[in-house]
């Protein structure tokens, strides 16, 4: 593309970006927005160099790479200083952050002054800092495999001893885009994402950037019941699913079956159930025959073993054992108890 043909599309991905005194301006030619891309653009020699010319391009290119048919709300102020604060930037690989957030920033009704902010706050982060809140903002919103919960994961990353990652706790808190949640609690002190950083950060990056896979961390699978799978269920597998695993799918529950060697740290569900590993079978007075359960909340099995009752929940197996034998797959008694148990559980408060 020759320098004319490059000028022409600058002038042309900015015209119909820019809204000013409230009125769309269609033809890419006509008033002062087209003087401002101009003055930039094409007489720019004596004011900008030609890595400057580049370094507008590779903006512009950029917005139009981004742009779809949306209409764009840009005024002509914040057009201005959006591109005096990109061309002050030192850090070349912000580019196609600058031009997202001019994307995203013209897609929205935020007001003026948040706009400026925006663009004043992405200027004074480097790229480092923006990586670093891009993985506080992640560690906040999802169950990364290896911690307990969320609070340690936090705690983690926000009590780093390198240098680097020090000075962007600070850059990031002195900015307003984190607090402290526990501040003056005797509890680990960590970090959190305030609204304003979730606001900003989805400006400069889409849904599928903002996942643990994309800073190399793994979120944990996520169920309604973690099921252990003991020697006791394996040595009768078949007919415990038939039994206890159908009769929970079929309540609509989502099931992680896994030994404990997973567990929390990998997995993240509400509660916790095995059957008896000891002493699976037990009888009642009048020689009922009873399926002994454990079922608790993952917090109290796997990280508050003093609360561990050791009461067992009762399975009547009778009914089932004879309904089997008449080829009777009807299991609503047993997905009553079942349901009864576990909404009890989990309406509890810890």
């Amino acid at each position: 593309m020759n320098i004319s043909n490059k000028n022409k599309a600058l002038i042309k991905i900015f015209g119909y970006l820019v809204k000013d005194t409230g009125k769309l301006l269609l033809d890419p030619y006509i008033g002062n927005v087209s003087s401002i891309i101009e003055g930039l653009v094409i007489n720019s020699k004596n004011f900008y160099d030609e890595m400057n010319k580049k370094k507008l391009y590779e903006l512009y290119m950029g917005i139009e790479q981004l742009d779809d048919d949306t209409e764009k709300k840009f005024t002509r102020a914040n057009l201005a200083f959006l591109i005096k604060k990109f061309m002050q930037d030192d850090e070349d690989n912000k580019t196609h952050l600058y031009s997202k957030l001019a994307i995203n920033i013209s897609k929205s009704d935020i007001p003026d002054e948040q706009r400026i902010d925006f663009i004043s706050m992405l200027s004074a982060l480097t790229v480092y800092d923006i990586n670093f809140m891009k993985k506080v903002y992640i560690y906040d919103i999802f169950d990364i495999k290896g911690f307990k919960n969320t609070a340690e994961q936090l705690l983690k990353i926000t009590e780093s001893q390198e240098g680097r990652e020090i000075k962007s706790i600070n850059k990031l808190y002195a900015n307003g885009l984190i607090f402290e949640p526990n501040k003056g609690k005797a509890a680990g002190q960590y970090y959190k994402p305030t609204e304003y950083l979730k606001n900003f950060i989805l400006m400069l990056f889409d849904s599928q950037e903002l996942t643990p896979d994309a800073i190399g961390e793994h979120e944990k699978n996520k169920s309604d019941i973690f099921f252990m799978k003991n020697s006791e269920y394996m040595s009768k597998k078949e007919y415990y699913d038939e039994l206890v695993i159908n009769s929970l799918e079929s309540l609509g529950y989502s099931l992680i079956i896994n030994t404990e060697v997973y567990g929390p740290y990998n997995d993240k569900s509400s509660i916790y159930m095995s059957i008896d590993n000891d002493k699976a079978l037990t009888k009642g007075e009048n020689g009922e025959l009873f399926l002994q359960l454990i079922i608790k909340t993952n917090e109290d099995v796997f990280f508050n073993r003093k609360n561990i009752s050791p009461d067992r929940y009762l399975l009547s197996l009778d009914d089932f054992n004879k309904r089997k034998m008449d080829n009777d797959k009807d299991t609503n008694e047993i997905k009553k108890i079942l349901r009864s148990i576990i909404e009890e559980l989990k309406n509890q408060n810890y």
